[in-house]
């Protein structure tokens, strides 16, 4: 080997070897109360994001990403590959950027797919639980001594930051959709911490040391075959009763305690609540029905609830089919006062049940240690 060339392959080494011990890595724990439900690592340098993630709800699933860097810091091109522990694959997606738009193709099956969003700023899009991409937005907004930034969703979500790093951060979604989202970020500019208790989402992310991701895919997808799965995190559910002639179906999602404080922290005091998880609880009659003062004609409507420490108050919609956090006030029939009660057994999952007392029924819902309850009448 000539020594030009003997030069030119030690410089090279010599970068790699550089770049290579500039890259900061990271590893993350996610949990729902006391449920562990995802792992992820990554690598970060100057000109490159990469990252595993395994997640364990519904199934397990790994999730591969890299993000690619011009020399000022902005996306050009992001890769996320999600596949299951065999390797088969669920789906693949590529965000080739320019200056005033995202290409995202994606793969699923068989299925080939292209759209274009338009953007300003080359924004990441919002992946709620991957935190290195989220600490690489943070550090990009905090560097440049910015207190905002922005994501691409189905629409742009724009997010305000408050606090001073190092230290915790809140980030408040300017059109009061997702947030606010508390940051804990260390003395190198590092997520610490990511909390998400105050969003639908209610998921907490720590930083912790390292971690086998691959070898927690395996151990999590050995668990499914022997019916240990996580499952569904807020599995749906129906109930369907008969009240006095009149057939009542409520149709919900039912989210779990998983050891948290539930009424008054998950579920904050005196806010309007979805009434379970996800899209919005539906109630269904074929005969006409009164809780106290409020008429409900044979339809399909929305329940929403304000949960108090010693009343609660149910609200009958008119708007269904909607996601939960959807509540538009006009299209109220009304509200009604329900009563609340201790139990002695606690409900893990949020239950919703139908009796019928007397010449009517009464509505039951329980979760945890709290039971709110109301009397109707089948007209």
């Amino acid at each position: 080997m000539s020594r030009f060339y003997f030069s030119l392959f030690l410089a090279l080494f010599l970068f790699t070897l550089a770049a290579a011990q500039n890259a900061r890595k990271g590893y993350f724990i996610t949990k729902l109360g006391r449920d562990t439900t995802a792992v992820e690592e990554y690598a970060s340098t100057a000109h490159e994001l990469t990252g595993t993630a395994v997640s364990r709800s519904p199934r397990t699933t790994i999730r591969e990403y890299k993000v690619t860097f011009d020399a000022a810091g902005n996306i050009i091109h992001l890769h996320l590959l999600t596949r299951l522990e065999n390797g088969a694959l669920v789906n693949e997606r590529e965000y080739a950027y320019s200056d005033d738009s995202i290409v995202v193709s994606t793969r699923q099956d068989t299925t080939h797919s292209r759209s274009v969003i338009a953007v300003q700023g080359r924004p990441f899009p919002l992946f709620i639980d991957l935190f290195g991409p989220w600490e690489a937005i943070l550090r990009k907004a905090l560097s440049t001594g910015g207190k905002k930034f922005s994501l691409a969703a189905r629409r742009p979500m724009h997010y305000a930051i408050e606090g001073h790093a190092p230290g915790m951060l809140e980030l408040n979604n300017t059109d009061g959709d997702f947030g606010p989202i508390h940051a804990t970020v260390g003395e190198g500019g590092e997520l610490e911490k990511f909390d998400m208790t105050a969003t639908t989402d209610k998921i907490v992310a720590e930083r912790t040391g390292a971690v086998d991701v691959l070898a927690l895919a395996k151990e999590f997808t050995e668990r499914e075959r022997h019916g240990q799965q996580l499952g569904v995190l807020s599995p749906r559910d129906t109930v369907r009763g008969e009240i006095h002639g009149a057939h009542i179906v409520l149709d919900y999602g039912r989210p779990a305690v998983r050891g948290r404080t539930i009424f008054g922290q998950v579920v904050p005091w005196d806010s309007v609540w979805r009434t379970g998880a996800n899209a919005a609880t539906q109630l269904t009659t074929d005969k006409r029905l009164r809780f106290g003062d409020v008429a409900v004609a044979p339809g399909t409507y929305t329940i929403f609830t304000i949960p108090g420490p010693d009343r609660w108050l149910l609200i009958i919609n008119s708007q269904h089919g909607q996601w939960g956090t959807e509540y538009d006030k006009t299209k109220d029939l009304g509200r009604t006062a329900m009563k609340v009660r201790s139990t002695n057994e606690p409900a893990e999952r949020f239950t919703i049940s139908l009796t019928e007392e007397g010449d009517g029924g009464v509505l039951h819902l329980m979760w945890d240690r709290t039971e709110a309850f109301v009397p109707f009448r089948a007209e």
